[in-house]
């Protein structure tokens, strides 16, 4: 499950990343993901959803004891980026 919900916030930091560089609301902050959004955005913000789909189904096919604490403190960055993107929405 907690699976589902990284990947339901990942879809949403994309979709709203894509809408705040389309509309020069925002700027990224990672160079590799801004210079792929500059040259092609719906191919960037499709093939980032798609990667981080298959790593997720992926890692919840396997047993490691770290796997669950690690997904925990991914899904804890997830919603502290989620609030930060609500915050400059909403200014």
């Amino acid at each position: 499950m907690i699976y589902i919900f990284i990947f339901i916030l990942t879809l949403f930091d994309v979709l709203i990343t894509v809408y705040g560089v389309a509309t020069s609301q925002i700027s990224e902050g990672n160079p590799i993901v801004a210079k792929s959004l500059n040259s092609n955005m719906f191919l960037t913000a499709f093939g980032i959803v798609a990667l981080v789909g298959i790593a997720l189904w992926f890692i919840s096919k396997q047993s490691f004891k770290w796997l669950k604490p690690a997904c925990l403190g991914l899904l804890a960055v997830k919603i502290i980026v989620m609030f930060m993107h609500i915050d400059w929405l909403v200014k």
